[in-house]
């Protein structure tokens, strides 16, 4: 009798070996399928991307999402935020801040920073020496209440542009 066949490390049964086995149409046609259609599944799933690092190219498009939020709490001096963490920050002034950006991604990206008390004062961030550039040159004057700013960068390279979204929410 000859030597049973291994295909993806099982064992397929004996052709003819005892009453109970499967035969030609598994051993010959069912199992090499099979074995086919775990080495393609196989094969896509080692091209796809990891559950930890890795780097996805093209559009995404996503019908629900949801951002992750980093709170900042009650701050005075310099304030990092990590691009790292995400793109959604909230800061508290106890006194005045100047706030810097960690991490820059090397192509574009933005954030959003909600500002509380920021009539304090606030130095928005600089990118490789270049200060936050504004519409009119002009940063806008920030409130007592809460005011939300973003800042969108073209490059780890580039001025950040800073963007008054909505100010002086009481």
């Amino acid at each position: 009798m000859p030597a049973p066949q291994t295909a993806r490390g099982w064992v397929m049964p004996e052709d003819g070996g005892n009453s109970n086995t499967w035969g030609d149409v598994l051993n010959v046609t069912t199992f090499p399928a099979i074995d086919t259609d775990v080495t393609t599944v196989e094969t896509t799933a080692n091209a796809a991307l990891p559950k930890s690092g890795g780097v996805m190219t093209g559009r995404i498009d996503t019908t629900n999402s949801t951002t992750v939020v980093t709170a900042k709490g009650s701050v005075t001096g310099s304030v990092q935020l990590d691009c790292a963490l995400g793109q959604f920050f909230t800061v508290i002034c106890s006194g005045a801040i100047t706030l810097s950006l960690t991490n820059v991604p090397t192509g574009g990206f933005g954030i959003i920073v909600y500002i509380t008390n920021g009539v304090l004062g606030v130095t928005h961030p600089t990118i490789a020496s270049l200060t936050t550039l504004w519409a009119a040159g002009t940063a806008p004057t920030l409130s007592a209440g809460t005011d939300v700013i973003g800042y969108v960068v073209k490059s780890a390279t580039s001025a950040p542009l800073g963007v008054p979204i909505a100010l002086a929410i009481a």
